[in-house]
């Protein structure tokens, strides 16, 4: 699930789509952390594929998991629709 988010992050809607939405988030500094995201899905999920770097990447990814549920999801409640 990650490797198709980092691609739409960084090819599909571009640096530009994800670094609006994290500026409607008030999330800085928004190009680089969309950069960041991008990469880190895209290629942290396939080093996670491979087994590789597990626990650094999963390190990564639980700390940008934990901000999308609290942060960005946890207003919508239990189903986050």
């Amino acid at each position: 699930m990650l490797v198709p988010h980092g691609w739409m992050k960084l090819i599909g809607s571009g640096v530009e789509g994800t670094a609006g939405l994290l500026g409607s988030l008030r999330l800085e500094p928004i190009y680089p952390l969309a950069v960041y995201l991008g990469l880190l899905e895209l290629l942290g999920g396939t080093l996670l594929a491979l087994g590789l770097l597990t626990p650094l990447v999963a390190m990564q990814v639980v700390g940008f998991i934990a901000v999308a549920a609290f942060y960005v999801h946890w207003p919508n409640g239990f189903l986050w629709v």
